[in-house]
């Protein structure tokens, strides 16, 4: 069965369509949750949240082929919504522009240590960006921020990890 049929079969209450859906997409979607907070329990709390989501909004999706977008889209909102209950008030200046992380600042520690010296919301910024592969421009839509935002979260993101490998 094709993820069209899947998708359609789960929307109309098919559990085991919805579980096939759930073991191809659970890792990914598992992937960015862990690295927005990096916390086990965390990770999975939001893990959880997503799959409820896409449970209840399944029988809302119009267009079955769109599912993978559809999901993502519904990972990066849910995750962004922890980091805003976790980082109310933050501000964020633009003052600089942004700069690229260079193969050389990512050698200097692993993935995972430079990951934890950042904030969640610098953090899943950095995970879109450098381990999903998006553009600014599609992590500005998939979040609902600005291109400038974007820009900036991952301008400090760089500067923090400098300054701490300079140490």
């Amino acid at each position: 069965m094709d993820l069209e049929e899947r998708v359609r079969r789960a929307s109309a209450g098919d559990r085991e369509a919805f579980r096939e859906l759930y073991e191809e997409f659970a890792e990914m979607v598992y992937r960015a949750c862990w690295a927005a907070v990096m916390d086990k329990e965390a990770a999975k709390d939001l893990f959880q949240e997503v799959w409820l989501k896409v449970y209840l909004g399944l029988p809302r999706l119009r267009e079955p082929r769109k599912f993978p977008a559809w999901l993502k889209t519904l990972v990066h909102r849910t995750v962004l919504d922890h980091l805003r209950g976790k980082e109310k008030g933050e501000t964020i200046s633009l003052t600089e522009g942004p700069e690229p992380v260079t193969r050389d600042l990512a050698n200097k520690l692993e993935a995972r240590e430079l990951l934890k010296l950042l904030s969640p919301k610098e953090r899943y910024v950095f995970y879109l960006r450098y381990f999903e592969g998006l553009s600014v421009k599609e992590i500005a839509a998939q979040l609902g921020l600005s291109l400038s935002a974007v820009k900036m979260t991952l301008h400090r993101g760089t500067k923090k990890l400098r300054r701490n490998l300079e140490t």
